[in-house]
């Protein structure tokens, strides 16, 4: 609502935004075309013979390039190629990334990315004016690929330039030579963000070159509330299901402190709209913004919200939401110690502790074997509904002094930790605590706790969830663990150490 949110701004002063004037135009648009005309020949070649071929085009201009070999323990491997552009002046300590996948977050092939980023690694190459290096990286895709670029540049890398200060993914998939507008995607695993400068810089870039900057999934009409509304839930989904659902390339880079973007050129198939070169100009503008810091991205925020390009709402403003959802738990748990008329005697504490040490073992045991153990998602499936039986007969064995004390204790437990991950990832915890709530109210609503108890169960959010993300149920559980064991993606965890043992004390008590 109006008052809640704010106008973006450019907090460091040192980007200048399109304060120089950019010469990546139609002198360099038939250079283009003519990558592009390349990279499409050898688009049916064996890997390692286009990636060959890829890095001859990085030869002919003269700089140092490389392949990577990679493989995880879930895909087959796959070859990377990267080339340095060293900088003439400064002291190589610092970087400037440029992606270009073979092919984009759908699947298309990305040639026009790729025909770019070789054009601008040739025309940059002429100024003089870098005093950070930049690195020119054709991953094979923007995910298990890119991230396995990242880590092995942090590691074992052959070549390096430096600590990397910002990353730019370029998505031109389309089969035109020309775009509508550009979408920015900015989301980043386990709540991360980019600097919301970067963004900033962005928008300001594309102001100044006329272009229509838009955020995924949403229109132009940023002043009506119902399309704020829409942008900022969209928003939230996204950073929900970074890296568990294929995304755009930039969360790949998280963990490692860098500020990352992906550019996707939109629309236009026929003779109207902007010239790929006007694409070109827009990561030429954001990468000299970058070169111009003199230290790293800190001083804009890092926590937000985007209701549009030019609206955000910061943390302090967002915040008390995820607090009051987590804290509703802590009040019902005050609420059932405080309406106990006696102390709970010592039986009731022993099977308390026992209770609740046996759920969360249980939980712990079910995903370290989903993980690790069992490969047959059916067979984690069944471990599941086994675990949930043992519940079932647990609450008859229990009187009701121990339900109200497991209850209590499970909502105190649960409530302190949901209001520790809404400080790192807002989006995941205030969507579960929207979701559980209603297990806080279970002692009180006699008429509807089975229906509380299905629809807060985490299989079937997950089978919603996979009906909404066009997936099948069993695909989505695999992502999950792959994200966890590959990404480092906390939202298994939490869906199995925090979500579920809550679950399963709703189970015994209800």
């Amino acid at each position: 609502m109006a008052g809640q949110f704010r106008g973006t701004y450019v907090s460091e002063n040192a980007l200048l935004p399109h304060q120089a004037s950019t010469h990546f135009r139609e002198s360099e648009w038939h250079i283009v075309r003519g990558f592009r005309s390349e990279i499409r020949d050898f688009k049916d070649l064996p890997e390692r013979e286009r990636n060959a071929r890829l890095m001859g085009l990085f030869d002919e201009i003269g700089l140092k390039s490389a392949s990577h070999d990679w493989q995880t323990s879930t895909t087959e491997g796959s070859q990377n190629v990267y080339s340095i552009l060293h900088a003439p002046r400064g002291s190589h300590n610092e970087a400037i990334v440029l992606v270009a996948p073979w092919t984009n977050m759908d699947g298309e092939f990305n040639d026009g990315g790729m025909a770019l980023l070789v054009s601008l690694a040739r025309y940059l190459k002429k100024w003089s004016i870098w005093h950070k290096n930049l690195i020119f990286v054709v991953p094979s895709n923007p995910h298990s690929a890119l991230r396995a670029w990242v880590g092995a540049y942090h590691t074992s890398l052959k070549y390096t330039a430096g600590s990397v200060e910002g990353a730019v993914v370029l998505d031109f998939a389309s089969t035109s030579e020309r775009f509508d507008h550009v979408e920015v995607y900015y989301d980043g695993l386990n709540g991360q963000l980019p600097n919301l400068d970067l963004i900033n810089t962005l928008v300001k870039v594309a102001d100044a070159e006329y272009v229509r900057c838009d955020l995924p999934g949403s229109g132009p009409s940023y002043h009506l509330y119902g399309q704020r509304l829409q942008t900022m839930a969209a928003g939230i989904f996204r950073q929900i299901v970074a890296g568990i659902k294929p995304g755009a390339g930039c969360e790949m880079f998280s963990g490692w402190r860098i500020d990352a973007i992906t550019l996707r050129a939109v629309g236009s198939d026929g003779e109207t709209g902007h010239d790929i070169t006007t694409f070109g100009r827009l990561v030429e503008s954001v990468v000299r913004s970058i070169n111009n810091l003199l230290e790293h991205f800190h001083q804009s925020f890092f926590f937000y919200l985007l209701l549009g390009p030019r609206f955000f709402v910061s943390i302090g403003t967002y915040l008390p939401c995820a607090m009051l959802v987590s804290n509703s738990f802590l009040i019902m748990a005050i609420h059932i110690f405080a309406s106990k008329r006696r102390s709970f005697s010592r039986e009731t504490i022993g099977l308390t502790s026992m209770t609740l040490g046996a759920v969360g073992l249980a939980s712990l045991m079910l995903s370290s074997f989903f993980v690790n153990a069992i490969s047959s998602t059916t067979w984690r499936l069944g471990l599941f509904a086994a675990a949930t039986s043992g519940c079932i007969s647990a609450r008859k064995l229990l009187g009701n002094d121990t339900k109200q004390a497991i209850y209590g204790t499970a909502l105190t437990l649960y409530g302190f930790s949901l209001t520790t991950l809404s400080m790192f990832n807002f989006s995941l915890a205030f969507g579960l605590g929207f979701i559980t709530i209603p297990l806080a109210w279970l002692r009180r609503v006699k008429f509807a706790r089975s229906l509380i108890i299905l629809l807060t169960c985490p299989v079937t959010v997950l089978g919603i969830a996979a009906w909404v993300m066009d997936i099948p149920l069993l695909d989505l559980i695999d992502s999950l663990i792959y994200a966890h064991k590959v990404l480092s993606v906390w939202t298994w965890q939490v869906i199995t150490q925090i979500w579920l043992p809550m679950w399963f004390v709703g189970v015994i008590i209800y």
